[in-house]
């Protein structure tokens, strides 16, 4: 799934207003019009907004992490990293320039980068669920299976309804326990004298090879692991994923495959089923939209001629 995007949610767009900004009057009006701008979308007119008022004021803060978001917001990954290292060398403990420096690090494909600076947030807010989230998805990347199991975990405590952690925990537990699945398949084949060993089409070969067999320092206890050495747990994850958000396309594909292994093959059969429909359905969709445009542009030519 995984490495897209992080479009600002409603959810992070308290960042200006909940933040109090103390500056001249005619700073504060550069900071107004920028925000005004901002949240009609005109990243460009707010980025411009708070260049003034750093023009006024190279130490405003807030006018860096207000041109860092929107700058991040543009696409301009380079620009937001930037813009927030000003704003955290003025203010260290600014928890939403650290959290939005890891997501801009995100999308330049810095996961290391990414993961430093959310720890960083968390250490300012623990209770944070959007750094949880996001820390997860880094380390997902990584194919940090212990890693991002335990970050689902955190944030499933924060949030126990979010589909799509308990979609991210499931897709943990699934890798742990195919290596430790094709872990005992290889000792099978090594013992039986034979250098081939069987891998399935579903193998991520880049969490096979960067999961270990022992869970590293700092990963939940054994006893809290035991359920990670087969497949049950992962599609009771995927299940209760999916009775959040029950057109979970990814969940229904990720628990198919895990009765797969398990198999229960017409458990899988119908897993299967049910994402293809569910495939079909978005491409239907997306297919009306292509089409009502392509009408509506006819439309326009007609009136023009």
């Amino acid at each position: 799934m995984l490495l897209l995007l992080l479009p600002l949610s409603a959810s992070t767009l308290h960042q200006f207003g909940d933040r109090e900004v103390v500056s001249e009057p005619d700073i504060q009006q550069h900071h107004d019009r920028a925000r005004e701008l901002y949240n009609k979308g005109d990243y460009d007119g707010a980025i411009a907004a708070f260049y003034q008022a750093l023009e006024l004021d190279p130490q405003d803060e807030e006018a860096h992490y207000g041109a860092g978001v929107s700058l991040y917001n543009k696409g301009d990954f380079d620009g937001a990293v930037a813009a927030l290292d000003w704003a955290l060398e003025l203010d260290p403990h600014d928890k939403e320039a650290h959290y939005h420096r890891g997501r801009a690090l995100y999308n330049k494909g810095d996961d290391d980068g990414a993961i430093a600076a959310f720890d960083r947030a968390l250490d300012l807010d623990p209770k944070d669920k959007e750094v949880a989230y996001d820390r997860a998805r880094a380390l997902y990347n990584k194919a940090d299976n212990w890693g991002m199991l335990t970050s689902y975990d955190k944030t499933l405590k924060l949030d126990p309804t979010r589909a799509e952690a308990h979609y991210g925990r499931g897709r943990a537990l699934f890798n742990i326990a195919e290596q430790r699945r094709l872990e005992v398949e290889f000792d099978g084949a090594t013992t039986s004298g034979t250098t081939t060993w069987r891998v399935s089409k579903t193998t991520n070969h880049k969490v096979i090879k960067a999961t270990p067999m022992t869970p590293p320092v700092g990963a939940p206890k054994k006893k809290e692991l035991d359920h990670a050495t087969d497949f049950d747990s992962a599609i009771k994850s995927f299940d209760r994923a999916l009775e959040l958000d029950p057109g979970f396309r990814d969940a229904h594909y990720n628990r198919g495959y895990a009765l797969q292994y398990k198999d229960d093959h017409d458990g899988a059969v119908s897993s299967f089923i049910k994402a293809v429909q569910l495939e079909q359905v978005e491409l239907t969709s997306k297919h009306a939209k292509v089409v009502s445009k392509g009408n509506q542009s006819n439309q326009t030519c007609n009136k023009s001629v």
